[in-house]
């Protein structure tokens, strides 16, 4: 089965942003929603490894794979771009300024530990990490497929388990910043590599057949994303504990979706309504700080008690309805309108050749 017809796992995207919306909109029953991003980070890994390699048996070259990355990422990116920039002319009513700068790095996918504050796009850091982590995959491709197919997999898991150690260690010792290693793309390329290991794996035949263990982990992941401190309220837990332990269990329950993806879990997340939050999780992603926070959290107050950033916070559920419905709404919106036919011309523009 192709990698874009793994529904279970559009299903899986969907809990992921919803968690990731309900984290960022101060929701009291997310406040572990955070781990939605380690969720993304395992199934792009998975995903994007195994079109990789579609693409490279049906003989396109890996410039054209990274093409067609840019045609997946871009046009949505930009149109959201274009509207942060807006809103940071009409906050500072000046081009040139530190918050348009911040938008430029984001647009060359290049991240800056130092959080530029206030503005419209924080979120995007992971597109960064994930960008980064498209490159080095390009580059570890030689590398992986001159090896025999069933070994082809040490060097991802080996690469994952030295920055997953590596944020641990860090971490406990305080080597440096626990921001810089929350955000860093080399302590957050765990997920992506182990989901690198697993597409090779299940290239290699290597697959899981339990599935009661996956639907246990994933009760576990999702009570994790329910209940779990916010990570700057414990750090330390969420970065030694808490976001290695998630990233472990979603690379099984990953594993168990793919290897039967007609299993009652994988049937039970393919329902259509998760499949469409979905299929439109990298827009509701892109959108949903500057509908739901930036846009929303300028007009109304949170709860009292908030000491997370600014514009985010509870404010109620008959509030919280209205992000989360904008939120849908706009990405809906672009995603119909503005990323799938950019895309589909896009990938009818031929990428350079080797």
């Amino acid at each position: 089965m192709k990698a874009d017809r793994w529904l279970a796992l559009d299903g899986l995207r969907a809990l992921a942003v919803l968690f990731v919306c309900g984290f960022h909109f101060g929701a009291p029953f997310a406040t572990g929603g955070y781990l939605g991003v380690d969720l993304f980070f395992v199934i792009s890994g998975c995903v994007v490894t195994t079109s990789m390699l579609r693409a490279i048996d049906s003989q396109h070259s890996l410039p054209q794979f990274l093409w067609r990355r840019v045609a997946r990422l871009f046009p949505n990116l930009l149109l959201l771009l274009a509207a942060a920039l807006l809103i940071n002319l009409w906050r500072d009513g000046a081009l040139a300024t530190a918050h348009n700068a911040a938008l430029l790095k984001q647009l060359v996918q290049i991240y800056d530990f130092s959080l530029e504050p206030d503005i419209p796009t924080p979120h995007l850091w992971s597109l960064s990490v994930e960008w980064q982590f498209y490159l080095l995959l390009v580059l570890l491709a030689p590398i992986m497929l001159a090896c025999q197919r069933r070994w082809r997999w040490l060097i991802p898991t080996a690469l994952g388990v030295l920055s997953l150690a590596a944020k641990i260690l860090w971490t406990r010792n305080g080597a440096m910043s626990l921001l810089h290693i929350y955000f860093w793309p080399f302590t957050r390329a765990d997920g992506f590599l182990f989901g690198v290991a697993l597409a090779l794996c299940v290239q290699g035949g290597r697959v899981i057949r339990a599935v009661a263990p996956a639907a246990l982990l994933l009760l576990g992941v999702v009570a994790a994303m329910v209940v779990a401190p916010r990570w700057w309220t414990e750090p330390v837990i969420s970065l030694t504990y808490v976001i290695p332990a998630t990233t472990v269990a979603v690379v099984l329950i990953v594993w168990s979706l793919v290897s039967r993806p007609d299993s009652p879990l994988g049937r039970l997340l393919a329902h259509p309504a998760l499949t469409w939050v979905g299929a439109r999780s990298y827009s509701i992603y892109l959108w949903h700080y500057v509908v739901g926070v930036i846009l929303i959290g300028s007009i109304t107050h949170p709860q009292p008690g908030w000491e997370g950033p600014p514009g985010e916070g509870w404010r109620g559920p008959a509030i919280f309805g209205v992000q989360l419905g904008l939120t849908l709404l706009v990405a809906a919106a672009a995603y119909a309108w503005v990323e799938q036919p950019a895309r589909a011309w896009l990938n009818r523009v031929q990428a350079p050749a080797d």
